[in-house]
Order: C-alpha cells, then structure tokens, then sequence
C-alpha cells in the first residue's frame, strides 16, 4: 500500500484528467494523476516531426461555452488565435461547404440531382413528425434522401465501421443544421438564401497545436502530481465507494475521491470484487474506433483552402484531410506545408509495419489523383495511431453504455469526465467543463 492517501486520484492524462487535476489543485486538494503512457495528453496531442507539427486528429476549439472559452484564453494568452475558415465535403472534383448549405448544392450536384433533393426534402420535413430513433433517419428527415444518402451514411459508415440504421442519432453532434425546402428552391432560382449563413468555420486554435492546451495544463500541475508509465490494472471498491487503484500489477494508491477519465468498458472490467454478470456483458459489448494518421510533409505553398475536408465517397479509405498550417503558420517551417489523412480502423488493425507503409502508399497515390500534390513535393511521411478515438455508439452499445454509467453513479466518491471515460461522442470544451464541474461540487463536498 502507497504510503501517502491523497484527496483524488485522476485516472487519465488526457486533456478531461488534466483539467480536472488543475481545477482540483486550484480548489487546495492534493491529487495525483495516473497515466499509462510516458506522457499526457491523451488523444489530443502534438506530435512533431523534422520541424512539422500535427495534431492527433483535426481537432478544434469551439466558442460554445463562455466559461471554457474564457479560462483557456487566460491560460494560453496571445498564442490562443481565432481562426475563420469554414471546412469542406469533397465530391466527384468539387467542393461543398460544410455544414452543408443550399447554394453550394446547386453548384456540386447540378440541377437535375438539386431538384431530386428538394423533392426528397420536402417528403420527409412533410413525414417527420416524431424524433428519428437512429442516425439513418435522422439524417434523411433532416437533409432528404438524396442529401443524406450523398454526403452524410456513406461517410458515418467509413468512420463508425457500422450500418447507419444501427447508429445513434447523437453521432451527429448537433452538427446537423438541415435545409429548408425553399432555401433550395431559392438557390436554385438564385435568390439569397439563409442557409448560406450557416457558417461553421469560427474557431480557437493554440499557436503550436492543439497539445499545448495539454502541455500547459501539464506544467501548471507539477510533475510531483503526475505519474507517467502508471497502467491502471485494478480498482478495488466496497459497499458504494471505490477504495483503492492497482498500477502496473503491483502498487496500490488510495484517496478520498475518484475522477476516471481511461475507458469505460476497461474501467468496469477491471473493478474488483467484480460486478454483476449482466454489467460485465454490457461493458463487453462497448466498442471503440481507433483512427491511423498519415502525415504527409511537403514541400511548397498550402495546398487546400478548408479548416478539414471530408471525403464520404467509399473510394476513399480515409474520411477526412487537415492541414496544419491553415490553423498555424507555426506548424510547418516556412516554405513547407503538410496534410494528415485519417483513416478509422477497429483495434487491431493495421499493426503490422507493411501495413502502415501500405497506408503511406495509398496516402501518396490519392493525394496525387486528387490533384494536391506532385511526386517532388513529397519530403516525408510519418504514421501514427490514435486508439480508442471514437466511441461507437451503436443503439445496442449506447444503452450497455448507459447501464454501465447508472452502475457507476453508484459509487458517491467517482465522477467521471472525457469522451472514452463517458463513452459519448463529444468535444474538448465539453471535457472542459465537465471536469469544472466536478471540481466545483467536490470542493463542497470534501
């Protein structure tokens, strides 16, 4: 047993256990944060290469809540930047603006397949009179067929690796503005359309990536509060709280209070004495997506005009393209620019070496067909894998999720925050504040 007790134990170093542990400390608790890699950050991180940097995805901060806004403008200062540049779905050789609006349609589909669509709009506004039980239907009733089955199933299809019928609605994050029947119409006629206001394209960005918001966060806790190497391998509890965690088999560390921010379904399935057999089924069934990066470092001026491009077209392996230095100059040296494809795979996919160079291959071989790069610009590429990135949140798995969470709100001293720690499909402002929140309401309870 660890001879020191602390107030709370974060588990997790990711951006939700950083800011927990910097609000914890803030409110006078002593904590100690565990973290099974050799560094924190999580999934939103900074990696750099030969003088590039990219993110672990194309990640984002958005204006959407003032406090979460406000406190990391104190923290990061002038290198926090707003940055406005909307992003792009890309189609057979052009490019619709995202989130979709109507006079971009007319433009990209051509009149034949715009008139489809505001036929098909207008069917289903006419029939969707009660909340859409899965994502297939959400997107239709929101968009039409035609715009749904082009742009939107095809891509969530890639990203999730599973039938749209059998996704959650809340997979669109609120991002689905939807259309109205005559903003079409008036595009078509080309008359000024509402809809061409729906930007989205207004966000934060930090000067050197979005890791300094976790390499701050990581030097204003201390080092003496942070275990790196620090595998969570056992969390021991009684009656209704948890008592203690194991790390790496071998050292047991206790404290008052618990926020956990590692993966739902490895939380439960490592609590001892172990839960009921029905919760231990309902963990088994969570699934996570991890994604493959593929940077590509090249030589020459920017090469896209979008904050990120989606790509839904199956023919694409990957599902969406960033560009580091349309966030900050300061990702690239001068005179070089770089794009980082995803592509989402299931755990233990791609492993293997040859794989991965695979990926390199085909990475080279789109970017060339799209017209993006040439051979002599390329100066390198480096790969990269993001575990656990998205949740899936299958009907089936958002309802083992939830039965997994009722359990552990049994607990009174574990809270939990984060998008694997949840296993909810949300955002760093949302880590944020739920990791304030939680310190707010243990700094009156403890």
């Amino acid at each position: 047993m660890s001879d020191k007790e602390y107030d709370n134990l974060i588990l997790g170093g990711g951006v939700a256990g950083l800011a927990a542990a910097r609000f914890l400390l803030q409110n006078h608790k002593t904590i100690l944060l565990l973290e099974k890699e050799s560094q924190t950050g999580g999934n939103c991180r900074t990696n750099e290469h030969k003088g590039f940097r990219f993110d672990t995805g194309a990640h984002r901060l958005h204006d959407k809540i003032p406090e979460v806004t406000h406190w990391l403008k104190e923290m990061l200062g002038s290198d926090l930047r707003q940055v406005d540049i909307p992003s792009q779905i890309y189609h057979e050789g052009r490019y619709l603006q995202f989130p979709i609006q109507a006079r971009g349609l007319l433009r990209v589909l051509g009149v034949r397949k715009t008139v489809l669509a505001v036929l098909s709009l207008m069917f289903n506004r006419g029939i969707s009179n009660t909340p859409a039980t899965n994502f297939k239907k959400h997107a239709i009733a929101t968009y039409g067929n035609q715009i749904a089955g082009t742009f939107l199933l095809n891509y969530s299809r890639k990203l999730w690796g599973t039938n749209c019928s059998q996704l959650s609605p809340t997979i669109s994050g609120n991002r689905l503005k939807g259309l109205m029947p005559l903003d079409l119409l008036k595009a078509f006629f080309s008359v000024n359309s509402k809809a061409d206001r729906h930007m989205d394209g207004r966000f934060y960005y930090p000067r050197f990536g979005i890791g300094q918001i976790a390499e701050c966060l990581t030097t204003s806790i201390g080092s003496e509060n942070i275990l790196c190497n620090a595998k969570v391998t056992a969390i021991q509890h009684e009656m209704n709280r948890i008592a203690a965690v194991e790390v790496n088999g071998e050292e047991n560390f206790t404290a008052d209070y618990f926020v956990n921010t590692i993966p739902l379904k490895r939380f439960i399935q490592i609590l001892t004495p172990t839960p009921s057999a029905s919760i231990l089924k309902a963990a088994a069934s969570l699934k996570y997506r991890d994604i493959i990066l593929v940077a590509c470092f090249l030589k020459g001026k920017s090469v896209t005009r979008a904050a990120t491009v989606y790509f839904p077209d199956e023919k694409f392996p990957f599902t969406r393209i960033y560009e580091p230095i349309l966030r900050s100059k300061d990702m690239a040296p001068k005179g070089y620019t770089s794009l980082v494809l995803e592509y989402p795979c299931n755990e233990g996919e791609y492993l293997e070496p040859d794989s991965l160079c695979h990926l390199e291959e085909t990475a080279r071989n789109h970017l060339t067909e799209l017209g993006w790069i040439t051979a002599d610009q390329v100066v390198d590429f480096k790969t990269s894998r993001m575990p656990a990135a998205y949740p899936v949140l299958g009907l089936a798995m958002e309802k083992n999720a939830q039965l997994c969470r009722d359990y552990l709100d049994g607990f009174f001293n574990l809270r939990t925050s984060g998008r694997v720690g949840s296993f909810t499909y949300s955002w760093i402002h949302d880590h944020i504040s739920s990791s304030m929140d939680i310190a707010k309401r243990w700094a009156h309870e403890q």
